[in-house]
């Protein structure tokens, strides 16, 4: 959390700013927190995914009868959503 002190800074900086100048410093944070995200995503490895709770995720269950036909329904569905960004999709996982 921003301590208070530093919190005030940023107002008075933030309030002394033209609406280009804002315009340019949104943009610039933008890249920053892109590029920060991308540094922290991580990516399973092949034993991790075999070795997490996904794989057997569905076999207790008994209202699916064709696993394939449920999993292509799935993305199916979620290719239809619009604010999913299909290009850049991943799995991500704290350590």
């Amino acid at each position: 959390m921003i301590e208070s002190t530093a919190r005030q800074q940023i107002h008075q900086i933030v309030d002394s700013l033209s609406l280009d100048m804002l315009t340019e410093l949104l943009q610039v944070i933008k890249q920053f927190l892109q590029r920060k995200e991308k540094e922290e995503k991580r990516y399973l490895t092949v034993e991790e995914l075999r070795n997490s709770e996904f794989i057997g995720l569905w076999k207790d269950r008994t209202d699916i009868t064709d696993n394939l036909a449920y999993a292509r329904q799935l993305r199916e569905k979620a290719q239809k959503r619009s604010h999913i960004n299909h290009d850049y999709l991943s799995i991500t996982f704290a350590r």
